[in-house]
This record gives C-alpha cells, sequence and structure tokens, in this order.
C-alpha cells in the first residue's frame, strides 16, 4: 500500500485493494447481527443510510475533482458502515449521514481518496458529529426496555440509559453479567459491544492478512 495508509493496521501486501475492501465487508456485516437481534431492523437501515451518504460524497468529490467514478476498492461503503457501527442504534438518519458525508468530503476527498488520507475517514466522522451533537451521539436505547426501535421513525421519544463507562464516570456502578458483556447486551455505539463477535471478526481479518494482529 502507498504511504499515508488511512489505516496503519493494514498490511502492505500483494493482494488488491479490493480483497481487503470485501474482507472489511464481510467483518461489518457480521458485527451488524447482534444490534440488529437486540434493536430491530432499524440498524440495518441506518447502516444503509450512512453507507449511501458515504457513497454520494465520494461521487461529489470525483466529479468536483475530474476523477472517474470509481467504487472498485469498497472503502466508501466501509467506510459508511463503520461510521454507522460507532454511532448508536436510535441515532437519526440525517446525524449518520452527516458524519458520513463529513468523512468523504472532507477527510477523504480532497486528498486523493484510499491510500493518501492522513487520518481515518470514519473516526474523523465520528469526532465531528460527536463534537456538534454529543448528546445524540452519546444517547443509548435501553434494551432491558424489551422494545424495538422504530425502522424509520423518531427515536427520541425512547427510553435511553447510560453506556457503563459513562455510568462509571458518574460514580456508578454498572450492573452488567459477563455473559451480557459477551454478547452486548448493554449500551453503547451499536457496533461495539458485542465482544465475542468483534474477537471473531479480528481473527477472521487477521488470518486473511488484512489486518495485523499487533
Amino acid at each position: 500500500m502507498t504511504k499515508g495508509q488511512h489505516s496503519a493496521l493494514i498490511v502492505r501486501r500483494e493482494e488488491s485493494v479490493r480483497t481487503m475492501g470485501k474482507d472489511y465487508l464481510v467483518a461489518l456485516l457480521l458485527l451488524l447481527i447482534v444490534p440488529t437481534v437486540y434493536n430491530g431492523p432499524r440498524v440495518l437501515t441506518l447502516t444503509a443510510v450512512s453507507a449511501a451518504a458515504c457513497m454520494l460524497g465520494e461521487i461529489i468529490c470525483c466529479l468536483a475533482a475530474h476523477r472517474d467514478i470509481s467504487i472498485y476498492d469498497l472503502f466508501p461503503i466501509t467506510t459508511g458502515m463503520t461510521i454507522a457501527m460507532l454511532l448508536p442504534a436510535s441515532a437519526p438518519f440525517w446525524l449518520a449521514a452527516a458524519a458520513s458525508l463529513f468523512a468523504s468530503v472532507i477527510a477523504r476527498g480532497p486528498f486523493g481518496g484510499t491510500g493518501h488520507t492522513p487520518f481515518q475517514p470514519a473516526a474523523a466522522g465520528i469526532a465531528f458529529v460527536t463534537f456538534c451533537w454529543p448528546d445524540l451521539v452519546f444517547s443509548y436505547p435501553d434494551l432491558s426496555s424489551g422494545q424495538k426501535l422504530p425502522i424509520f421513525g423518531d427515536c427520541s421519544e425512547f427510553p435511553t440509559v447510560l453506556s457503563p463507562d459513562a455510568a462509571l464516570k458518574q460514580g456508578l456502578k454498572p450492573e452488567i453479567l459477563p455473559l451480557d458483556l459477551l454478547w452486548g447486551q448493554f449500551a453503547g455505539p451499536m457496533g461495539t459491544t458485542a465482544t465475542l463477535v468483534i474477537c471473531a471478526c479480528g481473527l477472521y481479518l487477521t488470518l486473511k492478512k488484512t489486518i495485523d494482529a499487533r
């Protein structure tokens, strides 16, 4: 890979960028399973909106720079999906779209795309919406309520809870069972709580030599 690759974890090797994009896509699709079971189909809708917004940003940048529009490496899609994974399942669609457009138009496109970005576009997108709308980024749906999130509707009235780390910062003791920690049945960004699935995805990417185990 060229110098300045947006992810320091990507291993320099002969396999195509598209192959690595496919590996990331598989891992992200696996990460969608658990939050979809807990929160309902809205998870899939939110992820689709985020990925579509990132693709839109990529097209805008390509047109502005007079470059050929190509998604062969799949990174615009995986970037949008990664952004969705770092948001609560109840996040408004416009919030995910704003993060993805920032990642694509500001943090990725002007630098030439894959292999040239000085930082991770998905992280930049999340940092942007966290700075602008922290209350929405850190408002997590209460899984103990047993309710499923509306697929397209407003989630502002849905019961929310603090994440375990936020509770600890306030001097509270989160009551989470060990199995809940393993399967992600607690409040947090929808793609970051299921420890077992995350470890499995990490192992998959390591065995595929898409990332460095370190």
